[in-house]
């Protein structure tokens, strides 16, 4: 098993770099108290390839899956380039993890919004990595 050591002295941004050798940008970490032991979640993000800043550009999002030990933090499961979500080659600004069920599945939960010409529409979305790879498993949609 990897062993990174102390996240909370190098930081994520070290450790997602360090272990995917890219060009990711972190956007948050997590930390999920599972029945077992804890795990920190590491978000990131590679943006689309240059002159890709439209509306529609949307970068890949990156999700490293670390447990800790009496050694330190233990790289679990990583998750490179899992999926795109976001537009103008950013991610979308409201990201979060969550636990789902007792299996130490996390959920990854996206809210976003469009205004067009007089309407509004909102979507909720949540991803899980399932049989490995990950998978919406809830779409909510609003329109007004």
């Amino acid at each position: 098993m990897l062993q990174y050591g102390d996240i909370e002295e190098y930081g994520p941004e070290c450790l997602i770099r360090e272990f995917c050798k890219a060009s990711h940008k972190v956007i948050d970490y997590y930390t999920l108290n599972y029945i077992d032991r804890p795990h920190m979640i590491v978000i990131g993000y590679t943006k689309p390839d240059k002159g890709a800043d439209c509306h529609a550009c949307a970068p890949k999002l990156s999700f490293v899956d670390f447990i800790k030990d009496q050694n330190g933090w233990n790289l679990r499961e990583a998750y490179i380039n899992a999926f795109q979500s976001g537009s103008w080659g950013e991610p979308p600004v409201s990201i979060k993890v969550l636990a789902v069920g007792y299996n130490n599945i996390f959920g990854v939960v996206i809210e976003c919004g469009y205004t067009a010409q007089g309407y509004v529409e909102s979507y909720t979305s949540i991803q899980a990595a399932v049989a490995g790879e990950f998978r919406e498993i809830f779409f909510g949609y609003n329109r007004a």
